[in-house]
């Protein structure tokens, strides 16, 4: 366990520094962050905790994107505890089971302002859609029928050009472009709107399938870190791939 002060800004170079001597590299574990005795938020990584409570020290003080609003609210600043464990190569297969029956038991900060901000999110695309349907044109067919001009698939291209992030209640992932280098690497860049996402088998899957249709079937690595570019574009994350 160590302890970081927030703000000023000042201390991002200290709490950096604390990770890197406290925290081992190359082995995956579970995290929790405390204010004042209450859980703020339980996170976890499959094979480098050391890089996750890293980055997410980026969140705290340096990111801009929607995770980290959170953390920037008055009532979650101040002196913070974090606790960290590093898990035997058995229990690391185990690892989101365990977070799931700590997030239950503990009831961490950040689910339930996340749950709140996506059932406003929500609750707008209703609204939105609601709209859009009270005001969708009707033209005639020459059989006399009607139909919407305005279907399902057009509203959602819509609200997805209104906010990219809106699309993860339809897609996970999104893919984003494809380059071929002239080493014979394929890069395939994906999108998604929890930048968490993208360090999941599932975007691996995703990447990989995309390789494998344009005939690229080896894995050769994935980019370290995860590009955000604020809170209304999604994250991305690049594969690349040999034949």
């Amino acid at each position: 366990m160590f302890y970081i002060v927030i703000p000023p800004p000042q201390q991002y170079k200290f709490v950096k520094e604390t990770i890197q001597e406290n925290v081992p590299k190359g082995n995956g574990g579970l995290y929790i962050i405390l204010r004042e005795g209450k859980v703020l938020y339980i996170g976890e990584s499959e094979k480098n905790i050391h890089n996750r409570l890293r980055r997410h020290i980026d969140k705290i003080y340096k990111r801009t994107d929607k995770r980290s609003d959170f953390f920037k609210l008055a009532e979650h600043q101040g002196k913070l505890s974090i606790y960290f464990w590093v898990l035997s190569p058995s229990l690391i297969g185990f690892r989101k089971a365990i977070e799931d029956l700590l997030t239950n038991a503990l009831e961490p900060e950040y689910k339930k302002w996340d749950l709140k901000n996506k059932m406003i999110l929500l609750d707008n695309l209703f609204k939105e859609e609601k709209l859009l349907q009270d005001n969708k044109h009707q033209i005639e067919l020459h059989d006399g029928d009607f139909y919407d001009e305005l279907d399902k698939d057009d509203m959602l291209d819509r609200l997805g050009q209104h906010s990219p992030a809106m699309r993860k209640y339809w897609e996970e992932f999104e893919e984003l472009t494809i380059h071929y280098g002239t080493d014979g690497i394929l890069t395939v860049n994906i999108g998604a709107d929890d930048p968490m996402n993208l360090e999941s088998n599932k975007a691996f899957e995703f990447a990989a399938n995309i390789a494998k249709r344009k005939g690229y079937s080896t894995f050769y690595k994935a980019e370290d870190d995860i590009r955000l570019y604020g809170q209304n574009c999604l994250t991305e994350r690049m594969f690349y791939f040999k034949q």
